[in-house]
């Protein structure tokens, strides 16, 4: 988004991502933040510090992002505005004054979030005119487009027709780029420059970037380093086991599944197979909202579903 205090100014350019406050979702928040230069801290006024709220602010500490606490929903009876500053305040080591406090439903408050994004983000570090170099920190696949990959360019610049190299080596011609706008818009542009955070698609079937990974420059060397980030391995808390519902269907399944692991990185999979069932997939998920989230997805199939979970109450 565009954001200019005055009608007059030179509007500064924003890009916000949205992330999941549950821990089952601690893996899209760290691939998140890793296209970042500072956080908005929210916490629900009604609800006060929670466990997930430490755990996402470790997160943003360790790889040395802006921290911005500010106390969300002081619009609601239950509301407790000014214990919640209290909390955030001790957990980010600032005074209770500069936590901020709004109101997302009323708007109220809203104007002053932006202006301390813009007075303590820090602009990225990049450098425009350096070969591209550009950080997959996640990948969208759509039916009529194909792999669309999320990426914040460090250095350079991409546009439709150029050449890229995957981490992996493929090379693929990039097909159209473009800026995420609030409401789920994506916005063509003729290029993504030096500190922008985008999409990117490609043309052909196989574009396959690995979340972590980079898009380079046709022709530039790799670097000995030039390996995907290393995110956070996390062991899944719940499994299901995924089978079709006849044979002739596991093409379709296995199309689906890879589908399934663009859309979500932190989804683990293995193939197994069952006397009764014949062959599937074995998917992990961190946990039953994260499982809840792709349960619709997996409806889309004819498949066979079965959870193994310590949770008895999560429905199957």
């Amino acid at each position: 988004m565009e954001y200019s205090e005055s009608s007059g100014e030179r509007p500064w350019m924003l890009n916000l991502i949205d992330t999941p406050g549950h821990v089952d979702f601690s893996s899209e928040v760290e691939r998140s933040l890793a296209a970042c230069q500072g956080v908005l801290l929210l916490v629900d006024a009604a609800q006060g510090v929670q466990a997930q709220t430490l755990a996402n602010y470790r997160l943003a500490k360790r790889v040395g992002l802006v921290v911005i606490p500010v106390v969300n929903k002081i619009d609601l009876k239950t509301a407790a505005v000014e214990t919640t500053a209290n909390q955030l305040a001790d957990l980010c080591g600032c005074p209770k004054e500069e936590v901020l406090r709004i109101s997302a439903k009323t708007r109220v408050g809203i104007e002053s979030v932006l202006r301390r994004v813009v007075e303590r983000v820090p602009p990225p570090r990049a450098a425009p005119c350096a070969p591209l170099s550009a950080l997959v920190f996640d990948c969208i696949f759509e039916q009529h487009v194909g792999t669309v990959a999320l990426v914040a360019v460090r250095d350079g610049r991409v546009a439709p027709g150029d050449t890229v190299s995957l981490s992996g080596g493929a090379e693929h011609c990039v097909r159209a780029v473009g800026l995420l706008r609030p409401r789920g818009r994506r916005d063509p542009v003729g290029c993504l420059g030096a500190g922008h955070v985008g999409w990117v698609t490609a043309t052909g079937k196989s574009f396959y970037p690995t979340v972590g990974g980079s898009l380079r420059a046709r022709g530039v060397a790799l670097p000995p380093d030039d390996s995907p980030t290393p995110f956070a391995a996390r062991s899944p808390a719940l499994y299901a086991g995924l089978y079709p519902g006849a044979p002739a269907d596991s093409p379709k399944l296995r199309r689906a599944v890879g589908k399934l692991l663009l859309n979500d990185a932190s989804v683990s999979f293995r193939e197994e197979s069952s006397a009764v069932l014949g062959h599937g997939f074995r998917l992990g998920f961190m946990g039953p909202p994260h499982g809840r989230v792709h349960s619709t997805t997996t409806r889309r199939v004819p498949r066979r579903l079965r959870t193994h979970s310590r949770d008895r109450n999560l429905p199957r």
